[in-house]
């Protein structure tokens, strides 16, 4: 009998492996297509395996397993924190078993998670452990899988080419393998990159190929994220009724899969809309949800446009106590965002996948016999755009690409220097806040490539009235910060109004006549009130508030206390 029982306890046992394989299976099979369906699988084979139904211990293969579909699943969702816990249990478990390959596949997807919520070094830690385990194994899907979420960090970083270049190669990884899933999402990759270097053309060709093989292998989900970010194209080109349609279609797409990160990414692009059509009510409304939703999530950035949407358009209501709560709250996030990054950390995930390259080319070159002079050639040829690319690197860390001014990053690094410099000697020292008037109107009536010419036209402009020893960087959007080493009020109120004719009487050239703009420039001397460069910074940005309240086109100096 009890030889009986054994027999039926391991055929028990058997059984609920099978099931716990089959779930996840399917539940992998539906990542993309059916979540409410697949997320009810995983969970269910993730509760059959910690369950004492098949032995006193867990089942360790079916646990890593669901909790990794688990986890895509709920990335997917939104629910990013859960997603992160699920990934990284899954981990540890895949370790415990040694097994390689889904240990570089939870790294790409930790990678991705990471980037989401805007935890740059954690993404990057995550994609160079997948790097060096799908190098030394050979791993060319997932390898194909992690030029992919670098292709999405390279974008975040604001290096649209490189992005560009890198998501093409997983493309092309995904061709290979046939994959249609992550080729589209390679496809809006590109098509984000190509929106930033204004190919147009491309970045819709780009979009149009992911809505068709969403529509070929029936993915909602892949639909619905396509659509949305045809949608931004639409509204950077100035096709706003197309934008709104697709933004529209999107939306209703979603009302049936629940992703809430996606949701609240649709609601900021139809906040740009209502913003557009100048209905800054439901414009208020709608952000205000987006606020909210994205404090849920903890998505920074979305954060962060949220409260620079909502400064500026209760500016344009004349709320301008609530328009200045907004804009500082955009700044603190702007900071903490700004010093959340680790220079050292970008700089290591360049390195290493070019190095990581060059060393896959070497191994492949000495698989095909070529000769040895050939193989030293191409590593020389390899370290040399290396040596370049990290140049190119280290001057894009520092600069603003669009007005080549210092980056907000930089420009603080530099200014502190000044700023505990003059309090330690009690010299002089100036701060000027310069923002364009209405410029969001320019953006409007000529379109953003001609906005973008203005802005490096300004910022032209004010380098030409400045000393070599004077700082000034683009603060964001079209804001335009300045310190004044050994400068006193006086002088800087005689610069300040400089600038702020030499704007006003020059004219931009373009191929819609001239363009005429307006600057609103507000000055904040040190003072004993100053235990701070923020708090300097503040007094000058709140005196570009008051330069704008006294009707715009003028100067005006913040008082010394």
């Amino acid at each position: 009998m009890e030889e009986l029982g054994q027999q039926e306890n391991k055929a028990q046992k058997h059984l609920h492996i099978q099931k716990i394989q089959q779930w996840n299976e399917d539940a992998f099979n539906l990542h993309y297509l059916n979540l409410r369906i697949g997320i009810n699988l995983a969970g269910k084979a993730y509760e059959l395996s910690v369950g004492n139904s098949i032995s006193t211990n867990m089942y360790m293969q079916g646990l890593a397993d669901s909790l990794y579909n688990l986890s895509h699943f709920n990335m997917l969702l939104g629910n990013l924190r859960i997603a992160v816990e699920q990934a990284e249990e899954s981990l540890q478990t895949y370790q415990k078993l040694e097994q390689e390959q889904p240990q570089a596949d939870l790294y790409a997807h930790l990678g991705q998670l990471y980037h989401i919520m805007n935890q740059r070094n954690l993404a990057i830690d995550s994609l160079v452990k997948g790097l060096e385990i799908t190098h030394k194994n050979h791993f060319e899907l997932i390898e194909g899988k992690i030029s992919l979420h670098i292709g999405s960090v390279y974008f975040g970083m604001g290096n649209y080419h490189q992005s560009i270049r890198t998501s093409s190669q997983a493309e092309e990884v995904f061709k290979k393998f046939k994959l249609p899933v992550f080729q589209a999402y390679a496809l809006m990759n590109l098509a984000q990159a190509y929106r930033q270097t204004q190919k147009m053309k491309e970045g819709l060709n780009a979009i149009q190929s992911a809505i068709e093989i969403a529509k070929e292998i029936g993915s909602p989900v892949i639909e619905a994220e396509a659509h949305y970010y045809r949608g931004l194209l639409y509204c950077l080109n100035g096709d706003f009724e197309l934008a709104k349609t697709d933004l529209l279609d999107s939306q209703q797409i979603n009302k049936k899969l629940h992703m809430k990160y996606l949701n609240l990414r649709v609601k900021l692009g139809l906040s740009e809309l209502f913003i557009i059509s100048q209905d800054f009510q439901q414009a208020s409304l709608l952000l205000g949800k987006c606020l909210k939703m994205a404090q849920a999530i903890g998505v920074e950035p979305l954060m962060l446009e949220a409260h620079q949407k909502l400064s500026s358009v209760y500016e344009k209501k004349g709320k301008y106590s609530l328009s200045l709560t907004h804009f500082k709250r955009y700044s603190e996030l702007t900071n903490h965002l700004f010093t959340q990054q680790s220079l050292q950390k970008e700089q290591a995930i360049e390195v290493l996948y070019r190095t990581r390259s060059a060393t896959r080319e070497v191994e492949l070159t000495r698989e095909k016999n070529q000769a040895l002079e050939h193989e030293i050639l191409e590593r020389k040829n390899l370290e040399a755009e290396l040596r370049k690319s990290e140049k190119r690197y280290r001057t894009m860390a520092s600069f603003d690409p669009l007005t080549n001014l210092y980056n907000r990053r930089h420009f603080y690094n530099l200014a502190e220097i000044e700023f505990e410099r003059a309090m330690r000697y009690k010299h002089p020292l100036t701060l000027l806040m310069i923002d364009l008037d209405h410029f969001k109107l320019i953006n409007d009536r000529y379109g953003h490539l001609i906005g973008d010419d203005m802005l490096q036209f300004v910022a032209t402009l004010c380098k030409r009235n400045l000393r070599k020893i004077d700082i000034i960087g683009r603060y964001g959007g079209e804001e335009f910060i300045v310190l004044l080493p050994e400068t006193g009020a006086e002088q800087a109120l005689n610069l300040a109004s400089r600038i702020c004719g030499t704007i006003r009487d020059s004219h931009m050239p373009s191929p819609k006549g001239p363009i005429a703009v307006t600057t609103s420039i507000g000055v904040g001397v040190l003072s004993s009130s100053n235990t701070s460069l923020e708090s300097l910074i503040d007094k000058a940005d709140h005196a570009m508030y008051m330069a704008k309240n006294k009707g715009r086109n003028q100067v005006y100096l913040a008082p010394s206390n």
